[in-house]
């Protein structure tokens, strides 16, 4: 299992494009959530990497009808413990790094790795 960031820009909301993920998310057993942001959306998932790749890829290629995507991204972090997949309300970038660090599957995470590690690991939203 891994974790992974996934952020989406582009007429992206206003178009059902959560409730579309959600639905993908749950028909494929990943646990996790989806958030709108000022800069597109954000989802954080946990899966294996084959499920994570084949939600992100079906996401892009056949996006909710009026969506436009301009640009988008996965990147691995740190394993995060997801007990289910959620629809969060809209967040900002700070709230999504207030999450990751809250949900961490391993809370000595961060201490192992160093001083301002909770700032080097936010920085990569």
């Amino acid at each position: 299992m891994k974790s992974f960031h996934i952020h989406i820009r582009g007429r992206v909301q206003g178009v059902g494009f959560r409730p579309f993920v959600y639905k993908l998310a749950e028909q494929m057993g990943i646990k996790g959530w989806i958030s709108n942001s000022t800069d597109g959306v954000h989802i954080e998932i946990t899966s294996d990497e084959a499920i994570a790749l084949q939600l992100y890829h079906t996401i892009i290629q056949s996006p909710p009808k009026h969506s436009i995507i301009n640009h988008h991204h996965i990147d691995e972090i740190p394993l995060i413990a997801f007990e289910s997949f959620l629809i969060e309300e809209s967040i900002s970038q700070k709230k999504i790094c207030s999450i990751r660090l809250h949900l961490l599957a391993d809370p000595l995470l961060i201490h192992r790795m160093g001083p301002g590690a909770a700032v080097k690991y936010c920085r990569s939203l």
